[in-house]
């Protein structure tokens, strides 16, 4: 029968948090990272005496009236118990111990840390030390068997357990399952010695029978709480564990069923080997090591009538039929005795008789459990200090502890908006941010429903927030900004879309439970549970969905390319917008819409750790230069938020074969410069690699005609347009006292020419360079429809590209400005330079005003002398 789990309960503050049973069993002892050890009755003692060790305890061992702690100050300290004296320091360790414990008697003491050792001591004299080196990752837990035949040991990477012998400190084998799907990080002995339990990151719990390496029980954590401390009861068939949120819970039962089937055969020399091992340790007063273990005693045996066993294989215990004579085991009869044509009554002790049970059991491939639904550039939500969103735009910390509930947000470019304190009131754990607005969703509660929040700071009104309430059971688990909209996807399969002001937009169902969204511009990025997955794979599909006018679906929940036994870790656009992802193995793909919307992986994060335990936290993706923002993580797959992490950058390295030869690094390159030299792979999206591109030939005239009336005139067009007016009378003044007409023909033509280049602006000089890229997706786009889609890429752009372009734009205008003055000055020069009777006659003129005014002057004076 598999394990029974009683519910748990809150026993320290979240974090770290360890248990075990006393000699006798007749208590539960526990020690979080508060620094308290408490001593329960039992899982419902409700008053718990406590004893406080130090500031903050990762591990704790007791045995013989002494407790050994793993403290913060990286020590394995020793205090007396129950009193919790200190009593010495055993060891040392350069980082944080993960975990200690005593062997079976009591004399010697193992602990495991984060700088890859393990430590092995004597508790008299700790000076006798032996350290084990060579692992590749923290050790997470180290437990000693209870006949001091091996050291296990969880090596989290490989997601195993290691048996070491003990006098030549070798490999002897490994235990694993196909359960198993994130790294173990702590396991413990049976009292017998021939059970052995591990707990892993996601909160599964494994038990195997080391001897026959078959797994006997498989248990999940109602939340998937990582589980911190495993615990047998010295005599009864219970298990006590931990999780990192504090709470506190038993399995019983456990490894009761273990009996060897018809179909599951162990070898008589192995078990007889194993048999010998543990000669003279039987006690059939003890739970664990007599009754429990020995199954194969327990068949029926032929001279007792009242024992009888059923279809399942187990033995019935006697105190079931003393209570009912005429109980009936409906399975174990035949049915010619259920009822007798006759009438005819016999004892049931002498026709119920044991069915074997002859049935392999399952060996095909296991379901993989779906992954939850979470918010990409976000920390896990059970952390009290945590990030709901990091992104190109800015941060948004949450922090939720005894002193403070609030939400910070700070912007990358203070220009957009200053940094916000919110106070959290509704406990927000969903968060996304833009430039437009900040969004905000939580849970629903008995009492309240799930709402979803939105700051609106760049509108023109007052009221800059708004808020609505889901229907009642309606819960919302992923949220997105684009540009103008609101997305939130709800456990109701659905995704509502809302204006960026609050009204309701849109709303279609979705294929599955979602996992992971995410916007840029009008496109909205959906990934979704689409089935389920097996050995450890996950089955997700994904939808891309342009919002805009333009409303169009472009991939239609085709199946998502993941890593094998991976998860999706990051969910995004690049700053170009093209849709990409990352896999828990670090795998960067983007979509190449050039060769049918397919998945090109541009990077492998894992590359560039240098540990095994160490990650890569994707920030955000640029297509120009090609490459990848992220944060590395030291022995995490996310980084704390204090200190402020740094930011890195990883160049894109397409896989390419034997990129260490000339030949593959001229593919390489010529793949970063040339769009031409390196096919499909550089042209991921629209303007990917334009270093080696050729400058495009100028618009036809008729294009100029239809993009012109889209641009507004300037003022200082007109200033020119007028001073131009006003200088051509004169060349035509003159053009007439001509008895020869040489001059060119007016220069009206070149007026309009060159306000028409006047004309262009940022968004022209953008069109004119991605008017190729844009035909090439769909080449029967006429003028107008190349000029929509233009537009719209054009604002997906950020700030800071749009605002290159437009002083592109006005450069361009200032140098045609400068030129066209300097070619009608040359213009009306050449006009007057060929005839001297005409400069004679320029210079008259100019001479005639003051002639004039002088003259007027003397005769003012000479009038006023006479009066």
């Amino acid at each position: 029968m598999p394990a029974e789990k009683k519910p748990m309960r809150y026993a320290h503050l979240e974090g770290q948090t360890d248990v075990c049973f006393n000699e006798t069993g007749s208590c539960l002892v526990t020690c979080g990272s508060d620094g308290d050890i408490r001593i329960w009755e039992n899982i419902d003692d409700d008053d718990p005496k406590s004893i406080n060790v130090g500031e903050k305890a990762y591990s704790f061992a007791l045995m013989n009236g002494k407790v050994v702690t793993a403290s913060s100050n990286n020590a394995i300290q020793m205090h007396t118990f129950p009193n919790g004296d200190p009593d010495g320091i055993l060891t040392r360790f350069t980082t944080n111990a993960n975990h200690v414990v005593f062997n079976s008697n009591g004399t010697k003491i193992a602990a495991g840390s984060g700088d890859f050792l393990v430590k092995v001591m004597q508790v008299e004299d700790s000076s006798e030390q032996k350290t084990l080196r060579g692992h590749s990752a923290p050790v997470l837990s180290v437990a000693f068997d209870p006949k001091d035949e091996y050291l296990l040991l969880a090596v989290p990477v490989d997601k195993t357990i290691q048996f070491y012998e003990r006098d030549a400190w070798m490999k002897s084998f490994t235990l694993s399952d196909d359960f198993i799907t994130q790294p173990l990080n702590v396991v413990t002995w049976s009292p017998c010695g021939k059970f052995i339990v591990g707990g892993s990151i996601d909160g599964r719990i494994v038990a195997w029978n080391v001897l026959s390496k078959v797994c006997l029980e498989r248990v999940q954590h109602d939340k998937g709480f990582t589980i911190c401390c495993l615990a047998w009861h010295p005599k009864l068939a219970q298990v006590a564990y931990t999780d990192n949120e504090g709470n506190l819970g038993v399995l019983e039962n456990v490894c009761q069923g273990s009996v060897v089937s018809a179909g599951t055969k162990v070898s008589s020399a192995a078990k007889k080997d194993y048999d010998e091992l543990f000669d003279g340790d039987d006690d059939d007063e003890d739970f664990l090591n007599g009754d429990m273990i020995d199954h194969e005693a327990s068949v029926v045996n032929e001279d007792d009538d009242d024992n009888v066993t059923p279809i399942s294989g187990h033995a019935k215990k006697r105190a079931i039929f003393d209570d009912d004579d005429n109980l009936l085991d409906v399975p174990s009869l035949k049915a010619n005795d259920i009822e007798k044509p006759d009438g005819e009554e016999d004892d049931l002790s002498t026709k119920a008789q044991a069915i074997p049970y002859t049935s392999k059991p399952y060996s095909g491939p296991m379901p993989t459990p779906p992954q939850k639904a979470f918010q990409a550039g976000s920390t896990p939500s059970h952390l009290s200090h945590r990030f709901m969103m990091w992104n190109s735009v800015g941060v948004i910390r949450c922090y939720n502890d005894e002193q403070d509930n609030a939400i910070d947000i700070e912007f990358h470019d203070t220009s957009i908006h200053h940094a916000m304190h919110l106070t959290n009131t509704l406990n927000h754990a969903i968060a996304d941010l833009s430039q437009e607005a900040v969004l905000l969703a939580c849970e629903g509660t008995e009492e309240l429903a799930s709402k979803l929040q939105c700051l609106h700071f760049s509108s023109w009104d007052n009221n800059k927030e708004w808020m609505v309430d889901m229907p009642k059971g309606e819960d919302i688990q992923a949220v997105c900004l684009g540009q103008g909209w609101v997305a939130c996807a709800t456990n109701a399969f659905l995704v509502r879309i809302f204006t960026v002001g609050g009204a309701q937009k849109e709303i279609f169902s979705l294929l599955g439970p979602v996992v992971c969204m995410a916007g840029h511009g009008e496109q909205l990025l959906i990934v979704y549970h689409r089935g389920t997955g097996f050995d450890g794979d996950q089955c997700l599909g994904v939808q891309l969905l342009e919002i805009g006018k333009r409303k169009r679906q472009v991939l239609h929940g085709d199946p998502l390319p993941m890593s094998r036994k991976c998860f999706l870790s990051w969910l995004g656009f690049s700053a170009e917008g093209s849709p990409c992802y990352v896999d828990s193995e670090g795998v960067v793909r983007l979509l190449n819409r050039s060769l049918g919307y397919t998945w090109t992986p541009v990077c492998l994060t894992r590359e560039h750790c240098k540990g095994k335990s160490d990650h890569y936290w994707v920030v955000g993706v640029h297509e120009n230069p090609q490459q990848l923002r992220c944060i590395p993580c030291k022995g995490s797959r996310f980084p704390p938020t204090l200190p402020r992490p740094a930011m890195a950058i990883l160049p894109f390295k397409l896989p390419y074969c034997q990129i260490t030869t000339e030949k593959g690094q001229m593919e390489v390159s010529a793949s970063q410069k040339s769009p031409a030299l390196a096919g499909s792979s550089s042209r991921i999206l629209d303007n990917m690699s334009k270093l080696a591109k050729k400058t495009p030939p100028a618009a036809s005239k008729s294009d100029s005609l239809v993009i012109k009336p889209l641009v507004p005139r300037a003022k200082p067009k007109q200033g020119q347009t007028a001073l131009f007016s006003n200088i051509q009378p004169k060349c035509t003044a003159k053009k007439t006292q001509e008895k020869e007409n040489p001059t060119p023909p007016p220069p009206t033509p070149v007026v309009e020419k060159t306000e028409s280049k006047k004309s262009k602006t940022g968004f022209q000089l953008w069109l004119e360079e991605n008017r190729q890229s844009i035909l090439s997706e769909t080449s029967e786009l006429d003028e107008s429809e190349i000029i929509k889609e233009g537009m719209s890429r054009f604002r997906a752009l950020t700030n800071e590209e749009r605002m290159m372009w437009t002083e592109k734009a006005k450069g361009d205008d200032s140098a045609d400005q400068k030129k066209r003055k300097r070619e009608q000055q040359e213009n009306c020069d050449s006009q007057e330079s060929p005839e001297g009777d005409t400069q004679d006659h320029s210079s008259t003129v100019k001479k005639r005003k003051p002639f004039d005014q002088s003259t007027t002057n003397k005769l003012s004076a000479f009038a006023f002398k006479k009066d």
